[in-house]
């Protein structure tokens, strides 16, 4: 993309509408922003830019938006030191969502996709049995198909 002589680049225009969005309070949108960054432009995700979201983190209302960006695995390494200073040297409040952030970090995020999926067919094809109506057959009927497990085949003919 091509560098704006004002801003420069989409991640440096995304930092700044970013920030600008903490400033006016919307923290859904600015986390929706922080998103795009960690997943097009991490490197734009520095120091400066998340001592400034750390410390919004802090004084929002809606802070917890911005647990899943903060806590992705590709900024990881720059945000947990800068959230364990925050554990130990900050108000009781910025203590608390810093740890929360930290802990979200090191849980895992969902189970591995072949698995959630059978989970799912399986779970399905036992409310299907068990539905008594049409309407709700056929819900779980298109649901099912939607999954694509060879395992839901049987029960839908």
């Amino acid at each position: 993309m091509a560098e704006h002589p004002g801003v420069g680049g989409a991640g440096d225009r995304a930092r700044v509408e970013a920030l600008g969005r903490i400033g006016l309070n919307d923290m859904g949108r600015a986390a929706a922003i922080l998103r795009g960054m960690v997943k097009s432009h991490p490197a734009t995700v520095d120091g400066a830019f998340l001592d400034a979201v750390i410390q919004a983190m802090s004084t929002q209302k809606y802070w917890r938006s911005l647990i899943a960006p903060l806590s992705s695995s590709r900024v990881r390494a720059r945000v947990k030191p800068r959230l364990i200073a925050v554990t130990q040297s900050g108000s009781s409040t910025a203590k608390r969502r810093a740890q929360i952030v930290i802990d979200a970090m090191a849980e895992p995020v969902a189970p591995p996709k072949g698995d959630y999926e059978a989970q799912q067919t399986r779970n399905m094809i036992a409310q299907l049995k068990a539905a008594s109506d049409c309407s709700s057959r056929k819900r779980l009927i298109i649901a099912l198909g939607k999954l694509g497990q060879a395992a839901a085949i049987g029960p839908i003919k």
